[in-house]
């Protein structure tokens, strides 16, 4: 019969700690300054509600009333985007062009209460 080996949990933090480094960025932070990304690939993510859909490609009315052209085209199908309808609350995340259309990479379902939503970046 095999015996069971406990593993105290500050092991394991350690172990993780050093297979992720210590000096990576977390979860939802910014690389660090020598490893900044050229401007064109900057991840920017915007919420708003969907109107005027177009199979992928809608128009996003944000919080402050600004329209944003969306095109989720990549976000549909990597089957990273949920189903799209007219007056959906939702956020997107990808990148800007220089007409300042976003193109999706991802495109999440959220509350419709605009007070929750997180900041346009």
């Amino acid at each position: 019969m095999m015996e069971r080996i406990r593993i105290p949990e500050w092991i394991l933090v350690v172990a993780l700690v050093g297979l992720t480094g210590a000096r990576g960025a977390a979860w939802g932070q910014a690389a660090p300054a020598g490893k900044a990304a050229s401007a064109a690939a900057v991840q920017h993510l915007i919420c708003g509600v969907v109107h005027k859909l177009d199979g992928a490609k809608f128009a996003l009315e944000t919080r402050s009333g600004k329209t944003v052209q969306v095109d989720a085209s990549a976000a549909v199908r990597a089957e990273r985007s949920v189903t799209l309808y007219e007056g959906i609350a939702i956020s997107a995340s990808g990148t800007l062009d220089k007409g300042g259309a976003l193109h999706a990479e991802m495109v999440n379902r959220i509350k419709s209460a605009r007070a929750t939503w997180p900041e346009d970046r």
